[in-house]
């Protein structure tokens, strides 16, 4: 063989070799996932980390924003396929047309906090202050529903929006005289204000479910990715309790806080997947709540991909 053949030949084998590659990486779906960037969101980054999203054939790219709320106003913009947020974000959302529920990721339990400071002792005492807390989070459903049960007219106080950490460093400069906020927020003003306490939890006044929601458009042209997601994802939910130190330490890597926080955060969180009766009645209490109309189960939420994921997950009607 002529020295200029082999040459030919080479370099046939190189071309042939980088558009194999090209075309197995190209084969490889992917999937822009929308999320918040607290521990609440542990089971897709232990899905990454130990490699369950590959074990699909699946690339997941995360973008994490400081609430659900947030995370879903981005969303809304068209840049993501698949979001993570509650109930109240959620049926926002689901109102819009160009969203749809696919399944419950995790139910909470008494994971909201309202924190204040001063002479506060009593529900009555929040009358005249100013009250923080994130609009459209389920932070302002928990604050609202408290204020109603314990008699307080809204009207007697002044709520205003403020991001998470914000509300932190809001009430330890006076600015605010409390505010609601989820794990590890208020675990940081008990820290950093002297006077800072705990006047309520949410366990007595909500129930709570975080929902993954898709786009029409992912759920249109890319389903068989998005029932991939929920394999992994369901995989991940399995192994968290299992593996609690180490899905600590993944959650702590990621978002930071103490670990005694995200333990205890974890440890009062039930993922599980899921459309059953306990999501529509809560869903539908949230919107009943905030006067959104009567949920059209029909229109905003698609069951089929959890179907063809998880089948005994999906409790119709």
């Amino acid at each position: 063989m002529s020295i200029y053949r082999a040459f030919s030949v080479a370099i046939f084998t190189v071309l042939l070799f980088v558009a194999g590659s090209r075309s197995v990486q190209a084969e490889t779906p992917t999937l822009r996932v929308f999320t918040g960037s607290t521990a609440h969101w542990a089971d897709l980054i232990v899905a990454i980390k130990k490699g369950f999203f590959t074990e699909q054939g699946l690339t997941v790219q995360p973008t994490f924003f400081t609430t659900g709320a947030a995370a879903t106003e981005s969303f809304l913009a068209g840049n993501g396929d698949v979001v993570l947020t509650c109930e109240l974000a959620s049926i926002g959302m689901w109102k819009r047309g160009s969203v749809v529920g696919i399944s419950r990721q995790a139910r909470l339990f008494d994971q909201e906090f309202l924190v204040v400071r001063g002479d506060i002792e009593k529900p009555s005492d929040l009358e005249g202050k100013i009250i923080a807390t994130r609009y459209g989070s389920t932070v302002e459903y928990f604050l609202r529903k408290y204020l109603r049960e314990e008699g307080v007219a809204l009207d007697k106080l002044k709520i205003i929006n403020l991001e998470p950490a914000d509300t932190v460093i809001a009430l330890d400069k006076g600015e605010i005289d409390g505010y609601t906020n989820y794990i590890p927020f208020p675990q940081l003003s008990l820290l950093a204000t002297k006077s800072a306490k705990v006047l309520a939890t949410s366990g007595k006044y909500i129930d709570e479910n975080c929902i993954y929601s898709a786009s029409k458009k992912a759920i249109s042209e890319k389903k068989t990715s998005l029932v991939k997601f929920l394999k992994a994802i369901r995989k991940a939910q399995s192994y968290i309790p299992a593996n609690m130190d180490e899905a600590v330490s993944i959650s702590v890597a990621q978002f930071r806080g103490k670990p005694d926080d995200v333990r205890f955060l974890l440890e009062h969180m039930k993922f599980q997947l899921g459309y059953d009766r306990i999501l529509r009645k809560n869903v539908e209490e949230v919107a009943d709540f905030f006067d959104m109309g009567k949920i059209d189960w029909q229109n905003w939420f698609d069951p089929s991909v959890l179907a063809q994921a998880a089948p005994d997950l999906v409790e119709e009607k």
